[in-house]
């Protein structure tokens, strides 16, 4: 686990600049406290920080091929490089360390860059082919890891995080506006945007090559679905025989470590397997670390029990407390997530982070259970809704919306959306609920504004019209909630301490398993949900947890944004600063606050977007550090 960076130039005489590469590195630190590296030839420099996981005396990087003409930097872990190791050193490859990293330059020397369809693991890297002077950029199946890129002019610079591009100086920080309409909308920042124009993400999947001054970019794996009705024939007993072989599988391989190892708890059924899982396949007790929160309607724990109350399960609990005050922490959040976003999750899940890192290196936790085998409380919802859209017709829809102008709740803006699952529709589901449209709050609503792609990225239309509308709202939740939300807080919350999280139930083999299942198997009777996890955990959970309803993490955003707010909050929504920064309304923003705090709106998320967009623009565009842009 690591912190990458680098640049490579059009000119292939032209050196890269060691104090460019240092401050492009050295801004990466809190990714990789345990060591740094460069490699610095005519027309590339690399740059790397380093989270020693595996073989930690030995494993530095930059790493090579025997003869130096491969040249490795990489972010994350690849779980199985023991038997792709063995199965390279019989074809005659040397190996200098016992990093798990080193499998890749030996596997493109087989297969180009086609080697990433021969890694499981989740990772990011960057490897220079000195014969071909090409540069090749990858970022796994799922989007797990982060992988940052701008074109300029001379060349292209490369880091895990933009900040690193920004150091090098080579591009200038710009606001991109049709970010901003996502983060009203959605509220996330979809792939390949950022909010700095200029400055993009590698897709979840994807390659980028930079050969011969040109950059090329394709798709080396997207999630598909059977066609609507045309299952993988199996029965239910099959299914869970099937899917618990490769849970414990994936949960085996994400075991590996060198370093201490735990676990995130919450008192839900997903970090409860991975948990208890661990803890069966491990001698002595297991760490495990759980969030509580002041606000009783969000802490996971008030009146049930968690695993770590069954003793028999050898659990050691560590619990953050997440309060009020600890909205202080978000210009530090803005800071390491780099992206704003319309909820405080960042807060929550750095608490976490910061306790596990404390006496761990490792964590392994409960994230993408839901997207894989659509657990969220919208599925069953949305295709009532769905229904009574489709009865009710475009026409009445209209006027539904007309009459209420937008300001309407999550029930209400499902029937009066279009029922076809695009891009609108998703937005509806996931989307920051607010008493104004997001058009009232842009400063400049009719601004160039580039439209969200109206599917998820990869996706082929006709194969996805093929698809049940679960499945489709599967894609939608795998392809851009996930990768843009869930996963980058995870990473960035984590990665701030030096702490590397682990995501087994997002092994791509187990994914393309759930895939080809009929939705009746993850839906069940479609208020549990997730029924082929259910039936697999029987015997290894205590029922009362494996047959718990979802509830999932939930910050306290309204109930924190109705006040009293930290002095740099009340500033940021003044109605001065609003007109100072030109992003949002002055008067929408002021009316908003206002319906917010009588009560007569819940718009917490709505505020935390304008109030991070602002934070971003002092951080990240006016070049104050996370503790200066208080004000």
């Amino acid at each position: 686990m690591c912190g990458i960076s680098g640049v490579a130039w059009t000119d292939p005489a032209r050196l890269v600049e060691p104090s460019t590469l240092d401050r492009m590195t050295d801004i990466l630190s809190h990714r990789g406290p345990n060591g740094r590296g460069t490699h610095v030839e005519p027309g590339v420099g690399l740059g790397v920080r380093r989270l020693a996981i595996i073989d930690p005396e030995g494993g530095d990087q930059p790493i090579a091929n025997e003869d130096g003409t491969v040249v490795l930097v990489c972010n994350g872990e690849i779980y199985d490089h023991v038997e792709t190791r063995k199965a390279l050193q019989a074809r005659g490859h040397r190996f200098a360390t016992g990093s798990d990293a080193e499998v890749i330059v030996h596997l493109y020397e087989e297969h180009g860059p086609d080697l990433v369809h021969h890694l499981r693991g989740m990772f990011a890297f960057a490897l220079w082919d000195r014969p071909r002077r090409r540069l090749l950029l990858a970022r796994d199946r799922i989007g797990i890891k982060p992988l940052h890129y701008a074109e300029t002019g001379d060349g292209l610079v490369f880091g895990s995080e933009f900040k690193a591009i920004l150091a090098s100086g080579l591009v200038e920080p710009a606001l991109d506006p049709a970010a901003l309409v996502d983060i009203l909308t959605t509220g996330m920042i979809r792939t390949p945007r950022t909010l700095l124009r200029g400055i993009g993400q590698l897709e979840p999947g994807e390659i980028l090559v930079h050969e011969s001054g040109r950059v090329t970019r394709r798709r080396y794996w997207t999630i598909d679905f059977p066609e609507d009705g045309a299952w993988t024939t199996r029965t239910r007993p099959e299914w869970k025989e099937a899917f618990t072989a490769e849970l414990h599988d994936s949960v085996r391989l994400r075991m590996r470590s060198d370093v201490p190892l735990g676990s995130w708890l919450s008192a839900g059924l997903d970090s409860s397997a991975v948990a208890a899982l661990v803890a069966g396949w491990r001698p002595g007790p297991l760490d495990t670390f759980s969030l509580r929160f002041e606000d009783a309607e969000c802490d996971e724990f008030e009146g049930i029990r968690a695993l770590f109350d069954f003793p028999e399960f050898d659990l050691r609990s560590h619990q953050a407390r997440c309060e009020a005050a600890h909205l202080e922490l978000l210009p530090d959040a803005i800071w390491f997530s780099e992206d704003p976003s319309a909820d405080a999750g960042s807060i929550a899940r750095m608490l976490t982070s910061e306790l596990a890192a404390s006496r761990v290196r490792v964590v392994v936790t409960g994230e993408g259970a839901d997207e894989l085998l659509g657990g969220y409380h919208w599925y069953a919802r949305e295709a009532v809704l769905r229904r009574a859209a489709a009865l009710a017709g475009a026409g009445p829809r209209a006027a539904v919306h007309r009459s209420v102008g937008g300001r309407i709740g999550w029930v209400a803006r499902l029937i009066t959306t279009a029922p076809e699952m695009g891009a609108a529709r998703y937005a509806a589901i996931v989307g920051p609920m607010s008493p104004v449209l997001p058009g009232e709050l842009l400063a400049d609503p009719d601004g160039p504004v580039e439209p969200a792609p109206e599917l998820p990225p990869g996706i082929d239309r006709e194969r996805y019209e093929s698809w049940s509308p679960f499945n489709q709202l599967q894609a939608w939740d795998l392809g851009v909630r996930l990768p843009d939300s869930i996963l980058k807080h995870v990473d960035r919350a984590s990665m701030a301490y030096g702490l590397e999280a682990r995501v087994p139930f997002l092994d791509h083999r187990l994914l393309e398993l759930c895939a080809s299942m009929p939705p009746a198997m993850k839906s069940g009777d479609g208020k549990m949900g997730k029924q082929v996890l259910r039936d697999s955990l029987e015997g290894t959970l205590p029922d009362e947890i494996r047959m718990r309803e979802k509830r999932g993490l939930r910050t306290p955003d309204d109930a924190w944004m109705a006040g009293p707010l930290p002095d740099f909050a009340s500033e940021l929504l003044s109605s001065g600063e609003v007109a100072s920064r030109g992003y949002f309304r002055p008067d929408s923003v002021e009316r908003v606050c206002e319906m917010h705090r009588s009560g007569r709106a819940e718009a917490g998320k709505i505020l935390l977007a304008v109030l991070t967009v602002h934070l971003f623009d002092d951080i990240f565009l006016r070049g104050a550090g996370p503790g200066e842009a208080l004000l």
